[in-house]
């Protein structure tokens, strides 16, 4: 790139976010294998299950009544809450 201080920032977030140094634009990442990704990705629905798990649970503990409308509509809002809490965890922790 060059030795502009926008050069030399892009290089310090890559090598923090764990980008390969020797990426070049067009050019495919270097893999860290497939076991590495089946790992995060089963970490990554463990997290969003928990996430759902405590915010269904919350949702029917504050509802005065529970009917099958209720759980259905809790459910679907409380894993979209899940993956918006997973998605701003990765956004501030750079994984």
């Amino acid at each position: 790139m060059g030795d502009s201080p926008l050069a030399a920032a892009l290089m310090t977030y890559r090598r923090d976010a764990g980008v390969d140094p020797g990426f070049r634009a067009g050019q495919p990442l270097r893999s860290q294998g497939r076991a590495a990704t089946e790992v995060s990705g089963m970490a990554g629905l463990l997290e969003v299950l928990v996430w759902w798990t405590l915010l269904t649970g919350l949702w029917l503990v504050l509802i005065s009544r529970v009917e099958p409308l209720e759980i259905v509509v809790g459910g679907s809002v409380a894993l979209l809450c899940s993956v918006a809490a997973r998605a701003a965890r990765r956004a501030v922790t750079h994984r």
